[in-house]
């Protein structure tokens, strides 16, 4: 048995009128499962729990330092403590959580756990958390996939498995939140839940040689009139009077913006990601040599980019900042702003003076028929096309910034059918050199 440990084991403040023992176990810290023991405390001086270490590398070693604690801390069962968790209710506990998570977590991530609310207090509601069970969240999450929860939760379409997995997770991170925080008298309830099961949950979309032509077509749409018949107002826009009658007249339809096409070249023949393009710097490359240097810090690898730039990158770049040249030249139109050439081209200047293409992006694919393709299938497509090429994993790996070869294979390489065909006619010619050379017949 170990000696008391006086301090927490993150540095805080020796604890004050501890209370509640709980059960010894080994913690995950950092990755890593804890050679010793921990033992989760509450401390009313703080109003959660907290970890200490019993410093035992056995669990009948930790039970008898819990057991020692208690006697020289004069300790029972907290009656009152336990009374307190039974009346905690699932909104409450819920509350709690949205506090934590508020100013942790991005905004993006923020809004997501706060949507769960229709869903998670319609099923559950009031109801107190120790009462919450794992065939609940089953029937929970069963209901949720069909749309048919009672209440505002109420859907009209069946919803993917994909989908259903993300809210378990987020269930489960909910009841984690509640087990660290002492709320949980019992098991926590959502680690008896399998995931949904169903549709192959990796998405996968390349494009073929035609299917790339549309789509860069689309990217460099030109302006054009197009011939529209509705009902005008007096303004003379559509959008008139219901009593109206219908007229026709030609109308400039907007072309695709000069950013795009390059952007979907460099997720497509880069594999650079959505957000490692729009944080694109003119001295992040150099399209004489051919190589990108991009920091690490507009990476979600957090790695530096260094790497060779390819004839196609380098050639839509040029032809970016030719575009914006000729385009500083032309009369500027009432209520456009004039290109600076000097502030755009600048080196710290971003490339494409965007941070999102939620709209433009989706407009061309729509436009080249390719509906469902997004930005990321781009570099699911590099990918697989280095794959094709025979690149080497290694070295394909460098060029995407994967760390993983499994996420490599489970989610962007994609195999075809006459890819298999050439395999098995190679191996059909290899079949039949080696009868050959052992000298037996066919």
């Amino acid at each position: 048995m170990g000696p008391p440990f006086e301090t927490h084991p993150f540095g805080r403040q020796k604890m004050s009128s501890l209370a509640t023992y709980g059960t010894p176990k080994r913690r995950t810290i950092r990755g890593k499962r804890s050679a010793v023991y921990y033992c989760r405390v509450y401390d009313p001086a703080l109003g959660r729990n907290s970890w200490i270490s019993t410093q035992c590398k056995t669990r009948e070693a930790a039970v008898e330092w819990r057991r020692t604690r208690e006697i020289q801390e004069g300790l029972g069962p907290d009656r009152a403590r336990e009374q307190e968790i039974q009346k905690i209710t699932f909104v409450e506990a819920y509350e709690r959580w949205l506090e934590a998570k508020d100013g942790q977590v991005g905004d993006w991530h923020f809004k997501k756990i706060d949507g769960m609310r229709r869903f998670w207090v319609s099923w559950f509601g009031k109801m107190r958390l120790s009462e919450v069970t794992a065939p609940m969240i089953r029937e929970y999450l069963r209901l949720r996939k069909k749309g048919t929860l009672p209440g505002e939760a109420r859907t009209e379409r069946l919803l993917t498995a994909t989908t259903v997995n993300n809210d378990l997770t987020l269930l489960r991170c909910f009841f984690r939140f509640c087990d660290e925080e002492g709320f949980l008298s019992s098991k926590n309830p959502s680690t008896a839940v399998k995931r949904h099961s169903g549709e192959p949950k990796r998405r996968i979309r390349t494009l073929s040689p035609e299917d790339e032509e549309r789509l860069l077509n689309a990217c460099r749409r030109e302006p054009r009139i197009v011939s529209i018949k509705a009902k005008r107002n007096a303004g003379g826009i559509e959008g008139g009077k219901s009593t109206a009658e219908p007229t026709k007249w030609d109308q400039t339809a907007a072309g695709a913006p000069l950013y795009l096409a390059p952007m979907v070249i460099c997720g497509l023949h880069a594999g650079l990601r959505r957000g490692t393009i729009t944080a694109l710097r003119w001295k992040h490359f150099d399209t004489k040599r051919r190589r990108w240097r991009i920091p690490a810090e507009i990476t979600k690898a957090n790695r530096d980019l260094q790497v060779p730039m390819s004839r196609a990158v380098a050639q839509a770049l040029d032809e970016y900042r030719r575009a914006l040249v000729k385009e500083a030249k032309k009369p500027v139109k009432k209520g456009q702003e004039p290109i600076n050439l000097t502030e755009r081209l600048a080196r710290d200047a971003l490339v494409f003076g965007v941070t999102d293409i939620g709209k433009s992006y989706p407009a061309a694919v729509k436009r080249a028929g390719l509906g469902g393709l997004t930005f990321h299938d781009l570099r699911r497509c590099f990918t697989t096309r280095l794959a094709t090429a025979n690149v080497p994993m290694e070295r394909a790996m460098e060029l995407t910034q994967h760390k993983n070869i499994e996420t490599v294979q489970k989610h962007y390489l994609e195999i075809h059918a006459d890819q298999l065909d050439n395999d098995v006619d190679a191996l059909d010619g290899e079949n039949a050199d080696r009868r050959q050379r052992a000298g037996v017949g066919g």
